[in-house]
């Protein structure tokens, strides 16, 4: 019975990922990173289409008709490239001919199986060796694109940062992509070896159940923000579309600035591009276009910038009143890397190096 419900719960996954697909490719939310999070989608609804199918049906008529979960399975060799796609999209980094070699794999896994299929049409992709190898070779692929992701994510960060900043509800949805795209990664590696490594076939509908249960929350997940806060998912578009009148656009830098220079809110280690909005009376996506095109840097290193300015005087008049550390949470700093590595950023030095050379004059 329980695990019935979690295979109406794996065709109910499916459904609602057909409605995000088309959610995400309508009129008002059509861009290149929401094609491709549909076809992300798409990839994994083919791998729970395979799992139910599986699941379902008789092994004489699962026999008769095996191509069908096979084919189904090396979908998720498109998993890989389109998250590292997707990842690159997002920050509006255009993609170019060459990356379809991405999909090299998945189309020569497609041929190999299509040239099989007519030479031996009775050849059992599913029970045969061909299963284990497939899903080696899949679980193999999409971990190296996990971490290439990753690495592009880290050499980026400073982008990345810029684009998760503009509001607190669209880091909480890409942190979300990002794990749980982890995830069920996970719980398909998970499957993997009780079905093909140990053999624990009678486990195997536990393990399934789990990659029902994760698909299925990650989803709603998604379904809730397409229905509560469905801006996020053309946040971009609205970002690069946004005219502002250059007597507004004054108004907005010179209230930055007595903020800053007066209130010095940046000196609030938990201040976000949200909060500074909200204390300037502006929207977000107003303050992230003014700090983008009139001081030509992020968010972060907008602030960080005030940050060091006020730490070099703090250092350069008041060295004997306060340490560094007291001096680095003074200007908004949490750590001391951080605080290190802005100072070298801005000052071409360290505190300690700053502070010595304050010392020796």
């Amino acid at each position: 019975m329980l695990f019935l419900m979690l295979k109406l719960a794996g065709v109910l996954a499916i459904f609602q990922m057909v409605l995000l697909m088309l959610f995400f490719n309508s009129r008002k939310n059509r861009n290149s990173s929401n094609k491709i999070l549909s076809l992300i989608l798409l990839v994994y609804s083919m791998q729970i289409c395979s799992i139910v199918f599986m699941s379902v049906f008789p092994q004489d008529f699962l026999e008769h008709y095996n191509l069908f979960p096979a084919v189904c399975n090396q979908f998720a060799l498109l998993f890989g490239p389109l998250l590292f796609f997707y990842s690159k999209a997002i920050i509006n980094i255009q993609l170019k001919r060459w990356d379809l070699l991405h999909f090299a794999p998945f189309v020569m896994m497609i041929l190999y199986m299509t040239v099989r299929e007519i030479l031996d049409p009775g050849y059992l992709f599913w029970f045969s060796p061909f299963r284990l190898y497939s899903s080696g070779l899949i679980l193999v692929h999409g971990l190296i694109y996990i971490l290439i992701t990753l690495v592009g994510i880290a050499r980026k960060a400073s982008i990345y940062r810029e684009y998760i900043s503009q509001t607190r509800d669209l880091k909480i949805l890409y942190g979300l992509l990002l794990v749980g795209f982890i995830s069920l990664w996970v719980l398909k590696f998970n499957t993997f070896l009780f079905m093909d490594i140990w053999r624990r076939y009678k486990l195997c509908p536990f393990t399934m159940s789990l990659y029902f249960i994760a698909g299925f929350l990650f989803f709603n997940i998604l379904v809730y923000f397409a229905l509560i806060k469905p801006e996020l998912f053309n946040w971009k578009k609205k970002y690069r579309n946004t005219n502002i009148a250059q007597g507004k656009r004054q108004q907005i830098i010179d209230e930055l600035k007595r903020l800053l220079e007066i209130e010095k809110v940046y000196s609030d280690s938990s201040v976000t591009l949200t909060v500074l909005a909200n204390r300037a009376g502006i929207s977000v996506p107003y303050l992230s276009q003014i700090i983008n095109e009139e001081f030509k840097v992020s968010f972060s290193d907008f602030i960080n910038s005030y940050r060091i300015k006020e730490a070099e005087t703090l250092l350069s008049e008041t060295h004997h009143k306060f340490t560094i550390q007291q001096i680095m949470y003074d200007v908004g700093f949490n750590s001391k890397s951080a605080f290190n590595n802005a100072f070298r950023k801005y000052c071409g030095c360290t505190p300690t190096e700053l502070k010595e050379r304050v010392l020796s004059n």
